[in-house]
């Protein structure tokens, strides 16, 4: 899938090195622009008023499309990490956090994140 420039981070060249973070903008893209309506989620989110949608111009579109690639980095997945072990530790319901937990990308050894802390905290 080509990534739009809108939807590109303002570091799409590492891509092709981390690919996870080309799969967050290609996702980021495909949520705002499966409806009809032009950008929809953005701007959605953006708008002060739920019932009419402020557009947002391209600039706008490209540095959130840099925060939706960071998460796919290794810090911005550590940062989902850290956020779904205070939502534990808080005892948030189980069905909450299970749909963030579920989707947590194992580290490169194969070990899951949460084990490789426990392991580290030893």
């Amino acid at each position: 899938m080509r990534v739009l420039k809108k939807f590109q981070g303002l570091s799409s060249n590492r891509y092709k090195n981390n690919p996870l973070e080309r799969i967050f903008a290609e996702e980021w893209q495909k949520e705002n622009t499966k409806l009809a309506v032009r950008n929809c989620t953005l701007d959605y989110l953006l708008s002060e008023d739920q019932n009419s949608l402020d557009i947002q111009d391209d600039e706008t579109h490209q540095k959130i499309a840099t925060i939706i690639q960071w998460l796919g980095s290794p810090v911005g997945q550590g940062f989902l990490g850290n956020v779904i072990e205070r939502a534990m530790d808080k005892k948030i319901p189980m069905e909450m956090i299970a749909p963030l937990r579920g989707y947590m990308i194992p580290l490169y050894d194969g070990i899951g994140f949460f084990e490789q802390k426990k392991r580290f905290r030893k």
